[in-house]
């Protein structure tokens, strides 16, 4: 079998009523929104810390990473991945489903959004009438932003 053959299950989620994919392999767990303590200095879209079962983990609102209008939606959730080897928490506006795609179905990047600024996504699915843009975690921080969560005291 090759690539073109292989599936995989993308989590689905919202950010202020876009759709956007994260690879399953890639999530390490989906928790509830919780209170988030401010650390200063850090980038704007880094809301702060959470401790989760004794560890520190920084979370980034993907709404102000991807600057998209500011919501508070009661069904907010925090999904846990690693990015560049750090534990970090996402927070989403809701998370709708779990699908499987195969890699035939996945779409290239549109032209308009590829660049630098745009590496972080890695294609797109197509969802009865949606699109949904799957995200590349390992550019989805730059190089400078992850030296920031490695020591925000030193920042």
């Amino acid at each position: 079998m090759g690539t073109e053959d292989k599936e995989r299950k993308i989590v689905y989620f919202e950010l202020g009523g876009e759709g956007f994919g994260i690879d399953i392999k890639e999530i390490k767990e989906i928790i509830n929104y919780q209170k988030v303590t401010y650390v200063p200095k850090l980038p704007v879209f880094i809301e702060g810390v959470v401790n989760l079962r004794g560890v520190v983990i920084p979370i980034i609102d993907l709404r102000k990473r991807f600057d998209l209008d500011a919501e508070r939606s009661s069904e907010r959730k925090i999904i846990i991945v690693s990015v560049g080897g750090r534990i970090v928490g996402l927070v989403v506006s809701k998370v709708t489903s779990i699908t499987t795609v195969s890699n035939s179905d996945l779409l290239a990047s549109p032209k308009m959004v590829q660049g630098v600024e745009a590496d972080y996504i890695e294609g797109a699915v197509e969802t009865g009438e949606d699109l949904i843009l799957l995200l590349n975690l390992s550019k989805i921080l730059t190089a400078e932003e992850k030296l920031k969560l490695e020591s925000p005291a030193d920042v």
